[in-house]
C-alpha cells in the first residue's frame, strides 16, 4: 500500500526537495538515499503542497546530496529534454531522453478527471517516475513529472507548466 516516486534535492542547506504532490497523499513520507545502505530511510515532512499545479516540496532533517537548480527560460517546442527517476520502483536509476511536444496542453483521463493545462513531452513514463524533475539541456529544473495516459507505462508524459513551476516554487531553491 505505499506508494512509490521520484524526489528531486533542490536545497541542499535546507534540505529541500521537489516532487508531485499526488505523491504526498498515502500517509508519511520517506526519502530514500540509496548510496548509504546502513541508513536509507530519511523521514520527509510536506512542508508546501499545490494540488491544481500537482506539486510539492518536502523536507529532510537528516540527509543532503547537491540541488538541482531552476531554470531561467521554459524549453521550446521540439527541444530536448530529459529526467532521471526509479520507474516500477527499480532499483536502479534510470535515464529517460524526449523532446517538448506541446505546452499548454488540456489533459483529461479515461474516467473524466481534468488535470487541467500540463506541458507534454514526447519521453516515456512509468509509474513510480512521478515527482522527477524533467530536465533541459543544462541539467536544470523545467518541469515534473505529473502524469503518464497508460497503464503502467506510457509513451507521452505529462508535467507542470515552466510558468506555474516558477511562480510556485523559485523561493525554495538555494
Amino acid at each position: 500500500d505505499q506508494q512509490i516516486c521520484t524526489v528531486s534535492s533542490i536545497n541542499a542547506k535546507v534540505g529541500l526537495w521537489l516532487t508531485a504532490n499526488h505523491c504526498l497523499r498515502h500517509g508519511t513520507v520517506y526519502v530514500e538515499d540509496r548510496t548509504d545502505p546502513d541508513h536509507p530511510w530519511h523521514l520527509a515532512l510536506p512542508i508546501w503542497q499545490n494540488e491544481p499545479q500537482d506539486l510539492g516540496v518536502l523536507f529532510t532533517s537528516t540527509l543532503r546530496v547537491p540541488a538541482l537548480k531552476l531554470a531561467e527560460q521554459n524549453v521550446q517546442l521540439g527541444d530536448t529534454v530529459h529526467y532521471f527517476g526509479y520507474p516500477m520502483a527499480m532499483k536502479t536509476l534510470q535515464f529517460l531522453q524526449g523532446y517538448v511536444s506541446a505546452h499548454d496542453t488540456q489533459i483529461i483521463d479515461g474516467e473524466g478527471f481534468d488535470y487541467g493545462l500540463r506541458t507534454t513531452y514526447g519521453m516515456a513514463v512509468c509509474q513510480g517516475s512521478s515527482g522527477s524533475a524533467i530536465l533541459n539541456a543544462q541539467d536544470e529544473i523545467v518541469s515534473v513529472v505529473q502524469l503518464g495516459p497508460g497503464s503502467p507505462c506510457a509513451p507521452l508524459t505529462g508535467g507542470a507548466p515552466f510558468e506555474a513551476l516558477h511562480r510556485l516554487i523559485a523561493r525554495f531553491f538555494e
